[in-house]
């Protein structure tokens, strides 16, 4: 027996939901990211945008904001203690997460530290008494 739309509980026929689908699957394959680039083309606006942030990049003095930084660095010094703790922060990842990935971090049982045995012995008649 067919469902009507009031059994149904959303208020839409057949009909309805597969027009809302249809709809659903054009403006999905519209906003792909293949498409945006290809209307991104046709439009042009690409070309506008490149040549403004071209234009924009050769009208900066980069020596008068290189002495603007330098400046404000010295009036800051924590900024440039917080920049290279950064830094080396990064670089600590950096260099761990590519042991990591390289296999050179294998914890296998003999690498592994043990405390010499005369240490062990006295945990062991520490603990007993």
């Amino acid at each position: 027996m067919p469902t009507t739309a009031k059994e149904s509980g959303n208020g839409r026929t057949g009909k309805t939901r597969a027009k809302t689908a249809a709809v659903r699957d054009v403006a999905a394959a519209a906003l792909s990211p293949d498409a945006i680039m290809e209307l991104i083309d046709k439009l042009g606006v690409k070309d506008l945008v490149v040549g403004h942030l071209r234009t924009r990049l050769e009208n900066i003095d980069f020596e008068a904001w290189l002495d603007d930084a330098v400046d404000y660095v010295r009036r800051n010094p924590e900024v440039l203690v917080a920049v290279l703790g950064a830094v080396t922060v990064t670089a600590g990842l950096i260099v761990f997460l590519e042991a990591r990935r390289s296999g050179e971090m294998s914890f296998e049982d003999e690498e592994l530290y043990t405390p010499p045995a005369s240490t062990r012995a006295r945990k062991r008649t520490s603990q007993e008494h």
